[in-house]
C-alpha cells in the first residue's frame, strides 16, 4: 500500500527504499536513477548484483573519486580503480589494483602516488626488476634531498642487493659506498676484483687492518695516496712517508716520519713549515737539543728552550732563559749549575715569600748567603713565616739546621748554641750539629777575660769606605752605643743610613743581640709604611745594619713644633700608620713601642721605626722577656704594665694614645713619675677629646675609647678592623658657631 501511495504521488526515492528494504535491489536501482539518485542507485544495482547497471550508474556520480570509493566498498575494485586513477587518488587505485592482482598495475598507481617503495615491492612481485631499481634509485635522490640518510641507506642497501643479483657489483659497490656502507662496498669491490678501490672502502670503514692485508695486492696503478694511507694501515710508515712527500704532502709525510721514529726528518719537515713548537719536541727527542732550543724559542716556549740548553751543556745560558720566562727557582739551578753563586742567589731572592716555591727556593738560598758570609740575610729568608707551613719533620730540621748556621755565622754564638744544642741531642745528631757545638763552646771559652772587657774603638769619618761597599759622608747623629752615618751603597748606587754599634764588648753582646733581632725584623716587612732595612755586617769588629734613608722630621717633632695636627692630616697619618701595623701583625710581629718618636714622616709618607733600628735618635730597644715590661710608660697598654703575655691589640691601646696625641697634642695620661702614669692607665678612663677640642667629630673619639678600652677582649680585634673603621672616619671638622 505504501508503495502505491508513493508511486501515486510521483515519490520515486519513497519507492526505491521500499524496493531496497524488501530486497529488490535492481527495481530500486532504477526508482533510485528516476529520482536521479546515482550513488544510491549504483550500490543498489551492486547489491543486486549488476556489474555493469552498477558501473553505468556510478558514471553518472559527478565525483568519480566518490563513484571508486562507492564500488571499492562493494568490492568492485576491478571497477574502483579506474574512477580513482581519473580523480588522481592514485594510492586508492594502487591499493584495489593489489586488491584485484593487478600486481604491475598497483605498482605503476603506486608510483604516480609517490609511494616509491611500495612501487618496488610491487614491480619487484611482478618481475620487473629494471623497474625497481629506476623507482629505488629515484627514492634514493628523493630521500638524499629531504635530508634523511636512514631511509635512504635502507633504500641503496636494497638496491645493492638486486644489483648484485643481478651480477652487476660494480654498481652495487658504488651504492653501498655512496650511502656510507664501507664495509659492505669493499667486500662487493673484493667480488669485483678492484682491490685498491675495496682497500679504499675499508680504511673508510675503520677497517685498517683489512685494507693492511690488501697492501701487496693492489695493482699497479693504484693512486698514490691511496697506496699511502694503506701502507700507513700496515705500518710501514716510511714508505708512506715517502709517497706523501712525493706528493707534496709534508703535513703526512712529517706525521708518517714520526711515527716511524724518524725524528730528524719529522722535525726539519715541521721547522721548514714554521711549526716549531712541533719540531723542537721531535729534535729534542732525536738529541738535537740546539735545534730544539732554537724551535722552542721560536715557539714561545722560553722554558723548554733552557731545558734544552742545559742538555747542551749551556747552563748559565739556561738560567738566562729561564729567568726570561719567570721562572728564578730553575733560573738558579741552572746558574749554580754554571758554578755562578751571585746570579743564583739574586735569582732565589726574586721569588716572592707567598709563591708556592719559596719553601724549596729559601733552602737553596740559605746555604748560598751563608757560604757568601751574609748570614744575616740568611737568616731573614729562613725567618719567613710560610717556610714551615706544610714540611715534613725532616725538612724543618733541615731549616733548623741553617737557622743555627746563620746565628753562627752572624756572631750569634748563643743562639747558634742553642738550636745546635737541640739538633745535636736526637739518638743521631743532625748532620754536624754536634761538631759544630762542641767546637763554638771551646771557642767561647778561649776568649780570655781580657780579650772580651777590651774597648773597640772604630775610627769612622767622611771618606771612610766601609767593606768595599758603604762610603761614608756624613754623620747624622750618635747615641750611647752608637753612631749614625749617611753613605753610599756602592752596590745599590744610592745613599742609605748605615747604623753601627760602639762600646766595650760586654756592652755589646746584649746591644748586638737585639740590633740583629730587630733588624731580621725589619727585613721581613716588606711594606712602604715600615722602615726598610738593607744588610747587616761588621766593621773593624763592630756591628753595623745599613736601612732607608728617609729625610724627614719623626711625628714628635712636628707635634712638638705644631701641636695638635689638622683633622685630614691626622687622618692620612692615621690610615698608614694602621697599614703599617697590619702589615706588621701579619707576620707576627708586635711593635711594642708605638709612640711619635718612632713614627717618621718623609715626602713620600709615614714609616714606622723600630721594627728595625730607629734612624733619627738612638733608643734603647728592650727584648721580649717573661714578665719583663717593655715600651714607654705614657704609650703602655695595661698588660704590657703587668707584664703579661702580649698581642696586636698591645698595638692598638698605644695606637689610641697615638690618636689622642695627635688631636690634643698632648697624652690623654699624664704623671711625674712612670708609676703615675701606669697607675692611670690602669685605673682611670681617657677624657674625652672634644673638651679640649670640640670641633672633632664624635666618631674620632668613640675610636679612641674603643682603642684604649682597659681590657683588650673590648679592642678592636685587629688591625684590619681599625683599618676599616678609620676609612668611614669624617675628615671636616665642625665649625664652631660661638
Amino acid at each position: 500500500m505504501k508503495k502505491l501511495w508513493a508511486r501515486l504521488r510521483g515519490d520515486h526515492r519513497g519507492v526505491a527504499d521500499i524496493d531496497f528494504a524488501e530486497g529488490r535491489y535492481l527495481e530500486a536501482a532504477r526508482s533510485y536513477a528516476r529520482a536521479e539518485d546515482h550513488v544510491s542507485a549504483a550500490k543498489a544495482a551492486a547489491a543486486g548484483g549488476d556489474e555493469k547497471l552498477a558501473r553505468s550508474y556510478a558514471e553518472r556520480i559527478p565525483n568519480p573519486h566518490d563513484a571508486g570509493v562507492l564500488l571499492a566498498s562493494e568490492g568492485m575494485d576491478r571497477m574502483a580503480i579506474g574512477f580513482f586513477e581519473k580523480s588522481g587518488a592514485y594510492w586508492q587505485a594502487a591499493e584495489c589494483a593489489l586488491r584485484s592482482n593487478q600486481v604491475r598495475r598497483a605498482a605503476a598507481f603506486y608510483e604516480s602516488s609517490g609511494a616509491l617503495e611500495r612501487a618496488a615491492d610491487c614491480y619487484e612481485r611482478a618481475g620487473a626488476v629494471e623497474e625497481t631499481l629506476r623507482v629505488l634509485g629515484d627514492e634514493s635522490q628523493r630521500l638524499e634531498a629531504g635530508n634523511d640518510p636512514t631511509a635512504r641507506r635502507r633504500v641503496d642497501v636494497r638496491r645493492a642487493k638486486l644489483l648484485a643479483k643481478l651480477g652487476r657489483v660494480e654498481k652495487a659497490a658504488e651504492v653501498l659506498s655512496g650511502c656510507g656502507q664501507h664495509l659492505a662496498a669493499a667486500e662487493m669491490w673484493s667480488r669485483a676484483g678492484a682491490l685498491d678501490r675495496a682497500a679504499g672502502e675499508f680504511l673508510a670503514a675503520g677497517s685498517a687492518h683489512r685494507a693492511a692485508s690488501l697492501v701487496d695486492a693492489l695493482p699497479s696503478g693504484t693512486d698514490a695516496e691511496l697506496r699511502a694511507r694503506v701502507l700507513a694501515a700496515a705500518e710501514r710508515n716510511s714508505e708512506a712517508a715517502a709517497i706523501w712527500a712525493e706528493l707534496g704532502q709534508v703535513d703526512r709525510a712529517i706525521e708518517m716520519w714520526e711515527a716511524c721514529g724518524d725524528y730528524l726528518q719529522a722535525a726539519k719537515g715541521f721547522r721548514e713549515h714554521g711549526m716549531y713548537d712541533r719540531a723542537a719536541d721531535l729534535y729534542f727527542r732525536a738529541g738535537d737539543y740546539g735545534e730544539a732550543a732554537f724551535c722552542y724559542r721560536q715557539a714561545g716556549d722560553l722554558r723548554s728552550a733552557a731545558r734544552a740548553l742545559r742538555e747542551l751543556g749551556l747552563p748559565h745560558d739556561a738560567g738566562a732563559l729561564y729567568l726570561e720566562a719567570d721562572d728564578p727557582l730553575r733560573a738558579a739551578r741552572a746558574f749554580l749549575d754554571a758554578q755562578d753563586r751571585s746570579s743564583a742567589i739574586a735569582a732565589l731572592q726574586a721569588i716572592r715569600r707567598d709563591d708556592s716555591d719559596y719553601a724549596e727556593s729559601a733552602m737553596l738560598l740559605a746555604p748560598l748567603l751563608i757560604a757568601e758570609r751574609r748570614s744575616a740575610e740568611a737568616m731573614d729568608v729562613l725567618e719567613a713565616r710560610s717556610l714551615i707551613g706544610n714540611m715534613s719533620d725532616a725538612e724543618v730540621d733541615e731549616v733548623a739546621y741553617w737557622r743555627a748556621r746563620a746565628h753562627e755565622g752572624a756572631g750569634e754564638v748563643a743562639a747558634a748554641e742553642r738550636s745546635y744544642e737541640r739538633l745535636a741531642k736526637r739518638d743521631e745528631p743532625y748532620r754536624d750539629s754536634a761538631e759544630r757545638l762542641t767546637r763554638l763552646r771551646a771557642d767561647r771559652k778561649s776568649r780570655s777575660e781580657d780579650e772580651r772587657d777590651t774597648l773597640a774603638v772604630v775610627e769612622v769619618f767622611a771618606g771612610t769606605v766601609i767593606d768595599d761597599r758603604w762610603e761614608v759622608i756624613e754623620e747624622l747623629g750618635r747615641g750611647g752605643t752608637s753612631r749614625v752615618f749617611r753613605v753610599h751603597d756602592r752596590r745599590r748606587d744610592e745613599e742609605v743610613a748605615l747604623k753601627i754599634l760602639l762600646g766595650t764588648s760586654s756592652d755589646r753582646s746584649t746591644a748586638e743581640e737585639r740590633l740583629l733581632t730587630e733588624a731580621r725584623i725589619g727585613r721581613r716587612l716588606d711594606h712602604r709604611a715600615v722602615l726598610r732595612v738593607y744588610d747587616v755586617g761588621r766593621y773593624a769588629g763592630c756591628l753595623f745594619v745599613t736601612m732607608e734613608l728617609l729625610e724627614g722630621r719623626t711625628l714628635e717633632q712636628i707635634l712638638q713644633e705644631e701641636g695638635r695636627l689638622p683633622l685630614r692630616v691626622a687622618h692620612t697619618l692615621l690610615t698608614q700608620i694602621v697599614a703599617g701595623l697590619e702589615a706588621a701583625h701579619e707576620e707576627g710581629i708586635l711593635h711594642r713601642d708605638l709612640k711619635p718618636s718612632n713614627v717618621a714622616i718623609s715626602p713620600d709618607g709615614v714609616r714606622l721605626m723600630d721594627f728595625g733600628i730607629a734612624l733619627f735618635v738612638d733608643r734603647d730597644l728592650s727584648l721580649t722577656q717573661t714578665g719583663q715590661v717593655i715600651g714607654s710608660p705614657m704609650y703602655m697598654s695595661p698588660e704590657q704594665i703587668q707584664g703579661r703575655d702580649l698581642d696586636g691589640r698591645t698595638d692598638l691601646y698605644s695606637l689610641g694614645i697615638l690618636v689622642f696625641t695627635m688631636l690634643t697634642g698632648l697624652e690623654p695620661f699624664r704623671g711625674r713619675t712612670a708609676t703615675a702614669i701606669s697607675l692611670k692607665h690602669l685605673q682611670e678612663e681617657p677624657p674625652d677629646i672634644r673638651v679640649s677640642r670640640p670641633g672633632v667629630p664624635p666618631q674620632w673619639d668613640d675610636l679612641v675609647h674603643w682603642l684604649l678600652a682597659k681590657d683588650r677582649a673590648d679592642r678592636p680585634e685587629s688591625a684590619s678592623v681599625v683599618a676599616a673603621a678609620v676609612a668611614n672616619l669624617p675628615v671636616e671638622e665642625a665649625v664652631d658657631q660661638d
